[in-house]
């Protein structure tokens, strides 16, 4: 019931598929939409059905263990844009000050825009725009936080 040192969960049953085994995050092997970063040893899930606001994706995704994505590096972003196909959203959002976007983990923000984003025309808008990964173009954009969409997250192994 407790975590001990060097373990990342606790696995004191022995359920298999709970998400640990051994004391480490196991991503599922492809099963339920989820895949593991063999670089990072990071594992994602992706979640095409139902689509969810913003706020509700991140919260399906706290449930799960982990967070919408956050892809931090040019090579995390590849490894989640080749498993999607529809707008998909990640860990980002704009704070009402100033048009500061921040990832949910506050790590370090870099960004990969797709041309004509973030979007001039939404500058001044208060209403917190949320970040995506467009399912055509394979770049982030912004979008209204309450539109439904499939989305991706992301949890340390």
């Amino acid at each position: 019931g407790t975590l001990d040192e060097g373990e990342v969960c606790d696995d004191g049953n022995t359920s298999e598929g709970d998400g640990c085994h051994n004391c480490a995050m196991d991503c599922g092997n492809g099963l339920l939409g989820e895949f593991k970063d063999l670089t990072t040893k990071h594992c994602f899930k992706l979640v095409e059905t139902p689509a969810a606001a913003w706020a509700e994706a991140e919260t399906q995704c706290e449930n799960w263990g982990g967070t919408l994505a956050v892809p931090t590096t040019l090579d995390e972003f590849a490894f989640i844009q080749n498993r999607i196909r529809k707008d998909t959203w990640i860990g980002g959002h704009r704070l009402q000050a100033g048009g500061i976007y921040e990832w949910v983990t506050g790590e370090p923000f870099e960004m990969f825009w797709q041309t004509g984003q973030p979007n001039p025309a939404n500058a001044q808008d208060m209403s917190l725009p949320c970040l995506y990964i467009d399912g055509d173009y394979l770049k982030i954009s912004s979008a209204e936080c309450a539109e439904a969409k499939v989305f991706v997250c992301e949890r340390n192994e």
